[in-house]
């Protein structure tokens, strides 16, 4: 490969790999095998998300129940008329189920609520164990021992026992922390327990978040800070500073052809403004069948003849702004914020010549968070924090 570009080295180093993968030194009763097992997952993979993504269940809570929860879950939310009571009506989907399982302060609300999600979609138990099968069978036929050695080797990890080496070195270093923090959690669930004179049966899963947040409240509440992280004035900060940090300039379109009314485009130039970058599109807001917050590569850019420039669009799912207050942010999610706007960036900034080696695809999945990871730690510093934190009634 003497006289090659780097670029088009690691193409070569890549193309053999991903030949080798797709069952290029397979006999051809093999290779027919391996289709069909393909076939299958894929099916598999649609069917399963399918099923998450068009089954929020929905489950009913009287005021009572829901103690603890803010005065805006309320605003708007169904009621029904249940044995000449009034009920709430609360769903699955995240901007419901995370901010009761974080405040509802009965531990029967919680434990309902998380056995209606946790329970949802039990198609999907039949459709992984089918899908768990024929990925080992898969393995199997191109020569490897399992999935997993499969599944890691064009990582940075490339064995499964590197894998577990870290894990092992991981757990190591952190069991004795989590021990001490269970600790705490438990404390905090005894006393809770004691005061209303019930009996401590145990810490589960649909109290460790209603705990972890009620411990880190008692030791660094972050809930009094909302109303510095609006999210109009968030965005336009983070805007400011991404461009100050990449040297790029933001211009948001007027009357974009998009596809939802909340949806905003921008063009990226750099910082001349006489160099075109791409367009990238928000759509921040909930709608049924959006979930977490994420990245979506519409076109990747790359170097030909001409320029290709990217498209990405950002996606999340915060909850409707007030006629009079616009949406409040816990710290939490403006981290997860900058760390998207990260990869929004990161996909818009690349210059490569193929577009194969585009954005986040040019990094082995395995690293591909730690430059997200880096930018998400930029929220506890105050020096950033200082140009991101505006009051958003007095600014």
């Amino acid at each position: 490969m003497d006289g090659l570009s780097d670029e088009n080295k690691r193409l070569v180093q890549q193309m053999e790999l991903e030949y080798r993968r797709k069952g290029a030194a397979l006999s051809e009763d093999e290779f027919n095998e391996l289709t069909k097992l393909n076939l299958k997952l894929e099916e598999l993979e649609v069917s399963f998300q399918r099923n998450i993504d068009s089954r929020d269940e929905k489950t009913m809570f009287t005021r009572g129940e829901l103690e603890g929860l803010p005065d805006t879950y309320f605003k708007d939310r169904e009621i029904r008329d249940i044995g000449g009571g009034k009920k709430y009506v609360v769903s699955t989907c995240s901007a419901d189920y995370y901010l009761l399982m974080n405040h509802a302060q009965l531990e029967s609300t919680r434990r309902a609520m998380f056995l209606v999600q946790n329970n949802r979609c039990t198609d999907n138990v039949h459709v992984l164990n089918t899908a768990i099968q024929i990925r080992q069978e898969k393995a199997k036929l191109l020569g490897y021992e399992t999935h997993a050695e499969y599944a890691l080797e064009p990582h940075m990890a490339k064995t499964p026992q590197a894998a577990y080496d870290m894990l092992t070195e991981l757990r190591k270093n952190l069991t004795e922390l989590g021990s001490k923090e269970l600790e705490q959690l438990e404390q905090l669930k005894r006393s809770d327990m004691h005061a209303v004179g019930k009996i401590y049966e145990g810490f589960f899963e649909w109290d460790r978040s209603f705990y972890a947040n009620k411990l880190s409240n008692q030791n660094f509440s972050t809930n009094n800070l909302r109303c510095y992280f609006s999210l109009p004035q968030v965005i336009r900060n983070m805007f400011e500073l991404y461009q100050t940090l990449f040297g790029v300039t933001i211009v948001e379109m007027e009357n974009p052809r998009v596809w939802h009314e909340d949806v905003e485009m921008y063009e990226l130039w750099e910082a001349d403004e006489e160099t075109f970058v791409g367009h990238f599109y928000t759509d921040f807001f909930h709608r049924p069948g959006k979930s977490r917050i994420s990245v979506h590569n519409i076109r990747s850019g790359y170097n030909d003849e001409t320029r290709q420039y990217p498209v990405c669009a950002i996606v999340a799912c915060f909850a409707k702004p007030e006629p009079s207050t616009p949406v409040l942010l816990h710290h939490t999610e403006v981290e997860m914020l900058m760390g998207e706007l990260g990869r929004v960036f990161q996909n818009m900034l690349c210059k490569t010549k193929l577009a194969k080696f585009h954005g986040c695809k040019a990094l082995e999945q395995d690293f591909v968070e730690t430059p997200i990871q880096i930018l998400k730690d930029f929220m506890w510093s105050p020096h950033i924090l200082d140009k991101i934190a505006r009051h958003y009634k007095t600014g």
